[in-house]
């Protein structure tokens, strides 16, 4: 009986921690963390000398979906559930984008754009959109998800993706505080309905209205990195 209240206290104090940040498996923390420093180091440095390097890194994530079997559908290109996503989350994406132009309407913010160029830059914003949930969701968020477990991942996924989507864009502040935001919106919605397809049209209606209202003065013409010095 002397030697079991230790023992106890131990499990005790090791289920309530398990409960909260759940047993944690390298493998996918160590890749991420080597794929995400390997692009920013390419928006930082090997993009000035290597752009064809991007090939190579997407290649590398496309090659660890195949390694862990993870398919298309899995990994979110999905549409069985597509309409169901415009019906919960649609309306918040709207309300976002209405509210953005909205402001630029009330502050007189709008850039001088045709309706035509505003309409190419939403298609080309919503595939742009598009890749970038994969990466932010597909490849980050899953992993997260395989490295987190228990009550805490609800909250500190959607957080790790919020800050590496940030940290992506430094140092351009405006976009760094809107794509915190939204990356942990987007990887909160992408948990509970795992479909790329609407988080991209969502990132393209939404990108596309803050680039319509936002001054180059505060957004710098949506430039990150290296770019951000011109």
């Amino acid at each position: 009986m002397t030697n079991s209240a230790p023992a106890t206290t131990a499990s005790v104090r090791h289920a309530v921690l398990g409960a909260w940040i759940g047993p944690w498996s390298r493998a996918p923390g160590v890749e991420a963390a080597v794929v995400y420093s390997l692009i920013v180091l390419f928006i930082w440095w090997i993009q000035l000398w290597f752009r064809p390097f991007v090939v190579l890194l997407l290649g590398a994530v496309i090659a660890s979906h195949v390694i862990r079997r993870e398919s298309p559908r899995k990994i979110g290109f999905r549409l069985n559930n597509l309409r169901a996503c415009f019906a919960e989350y649609g309306p918040l994406v709207l309300l976002i984008a209405g509210g953005a132009l909205a402001s630029g309407a009330l502050l007189h913010t709008f850039r001088p754009l045709s309706a035509g160029t505003a309409l190419g830059i939403l298609a080309g914003y919503v595939v742009w959109g598009l890749f970038q949930q994969y990466v932010l969701n597909g490849y980050f968020t899953n992993r997260f998800m395989q490295v987190i477990h228990g009550p805490a991942a609800a909250w500190l996924v959607p957080l790790l993706a919020g800050l590496c989507f940030a940290g992506a864009h430094a140092l351009n502040w405006y976009l760094m505080a809107v794509t915190f935001v939204a990356g942990t919106l987007s990887a909160i919605i992408y948990m509970r309905s795992r479909n790329l397809f609407f988080l991209g049209i969502a990132h393209g209606v939404v990108g596309t209205a803050l680039f319509l209202v936002s001054p180059d003065s505060i957004a710098h013409h949506f430039m990150v990195g290296p770019g951000m010095m011109k």
